[in-house]
């Protein structure tokens, strides 16, 4: 048995993601209408190439080429951020067991 290191470069963004949606569920059996809700909108505004973008593939990149971060940090620790602060804003569908309309 051993530890296999694989870099943040190698692996994505996207497992991150895919684990947090698997999780959701664990909470209550209605996230899983959230899950679905959500899938897709993360794949429209971090996978695909950002409007306007010129040399980007995807929002990651074009932060990465766009914006004067104060510290440097890397894909994983952005999606991270981003997840706990939606696991924040949806606390209260959470709590109620509501379901966030798609277009809210």
């Amino acid at each position: 048995a051993g530890i296999i290191y694989v870099s943040a470069s190698d692996l994505g963004w996207q497992p991150i993601k895919a684990t947090w949606m698997l999780r959701r569920p664990e909470i209550n059996a209605s996230r899983q209408a959230e899950v679905d809700i959500l899938d897709p909108l993360f794949d429209r505004w971090l996978k695909q190439k950002p409007p306007n973008s010129g040399a980007a593939e995807d929002f990651f990149d074009w932060c990465m080429r766009n914006i004067k971060l104060v510290m440097p940090c890397n894909d994983s620790i952005l999606i991270c951020q981003t997840l706990n602060l939606l696991s924040a804003s949806l606390k209260s569908y959470v709590d109620e067991n509501a379901i966030p309309a798609e277009d809210t």
